[in-house]
């Protein structure tokens, strides 16, 4: 059976960072931004890549809980017998926002204020999940 392994949290959090460690240490590809709109058909990219066996993604749309069951339902009516594992980053905003500044200041990305106007409208929806399972949030700018 296929597995889909999907990072989670809020942007600045460190999912691709997560993701893409343990892709490289499963021999699996990594979608990164796996649902960013400039993306075509992310379900269908995904799909193909579950063709050729296991893959990671990670994805910022995940926060709200309602896009969970629906990425399941979207996936599983392409992938037959397709497992979802979920991998969720802790919400820590503040340190979302500092690694998003850190981001911008030493690799130059330029979407920084983007990224944080979806940390401050998203946190508060990101829930659904353990908490106290959740992997610490990867300090960039330390």
């Amino acid at each position: 059976m296929p597995t889909v392994t999907v990072y989670v949290g809020l942007p600045g959090s460190g999912k691709s960072y997560h993701a893409s460690q343990f892709a490289v240490e499963q021999g699996v590809p990594h979608i990164e931004d796996a649902f960013h709109p400039d993306k075509d058909n992310p379900i269908q990219s995904i799909a193909s890549q579950l063709a050729n066996g296991d893959c990671v993604i990670d994805a910022v749309k995940m926060i709200h809980p309602s896009e969970r069951p629906n990425f399941v339902q979207e996936i599983g009516a392409i992938v037959p017998n397709v497992v979802v594992v979920w991998r969720y980053l802790k919400n820590e905003p503040i340190v979302s926002i500092k690694n998003i500044i850190h981001d911008f200041e030493v690799c130059g990305r330029s979407n920084w204020m983007e990224r944080i106007e979806t940390v401050l409208k998203t946190t508060t929806h990101y829930k659904g999940f353990d908490e106290s399972e959740a992997i610490p949030v990867h300090k960039a700018y330390e």
